[in-house]
């Protein structure tokens, strides 16, 4: 079943994504010497990400995200040699590839990248990246792999040269850890906002891992 048959309602997909993580992954990927902003980078992967919505197969949560951020990664790829030809003097070359055929519709991707969106998901990605600049530095890493990039426990310990089992722990400790800062800034944050802001900033249970099936969809 292809992903526009499995998620007829592309927002929805979108939001069980995760874009304010995806945020933080691909703000850590971007090459800092290439001035390119992340949300822009953003943008691009989910307008991409459309438009092959029809070609992709769905095979759960983790794999689309994982398809997701491979996507971002060559948007980056694409600006970096963009930056290149520029350098060289050859300026006609397109960083952003996927923009529609005039008369093409692509309602659905235009409304999860909506200046709205966009600010909300930069707010929520900043709670995410400011509690993991407060986690000590033995888990920060380990942390973010684990619960920004989905990596697995044998990846993170052949990627970092620990222990399994130390990783394991890390993982554990810096994840409780990771959840506290993110409800504090939470808090911090309402006070100068809406009560109800405390839900509809970043749900802490979802800053975490993702799941086979999120309960908090059903499609």
């Amino acid at each position: 079943m292809s992903l526009a048959a499995r998620w007829p309602a592309w927002q929805e997909l979108i939001e069980a994504m995760q874009p304010a993580s995806l945020l933080v992954v691909i703000h850590s990927r971007v090459p800092h010497d290439l001035g390119l902003d992340a949300e822009d980078i953003l943008q691009e992967t989910i307008a991409r990400a459309w438009h092959r919505r029809e070609q992709t197969m769905w095979q759960g949560f983790r794999a689309t995200r994982s398809w997701l951020l491979t996507i971002a990664d060559h948007c980056i790829a694409d600006a970096r040699d963009h930056a290149t030809a520029l350098k060289r003097g050859g300026g006609n070359v397109r960083v952003m590839s996927s923009v529609s055929p005039p008369g093409a519709p692509a309602l659905d991707a235009a409304r999860s990248t909506t200046p709205s969106k966009i600010a909300s998901y930069r707010e929520h990605a900043a709670i995410l990246r400011a509690a993991f600049e407060d986690l000590p530095e033995d888990v920060r890493d380990i942390t973010r792999l684990r619960l920004m990039e989905q990596r697995t426990m044998r990846e993170i310990a052949e990627h970092t040269g620990l222990p399994l089992a130390t990783v394991q722990h890390r993982v554990r400790r810096g994840s409780e850890l990771f959840r506290e800062r993110v409800r504090s800034r939470i808090a911090l944050s309402t006070l100068a906002a809406a009560p109800d802001r405390a839900t509809a900033s970043v749900s802490v249970e979802d800053a975490g891992e993702t799941r086979d099936q999120p309960r908090t969809l059903r499609p």
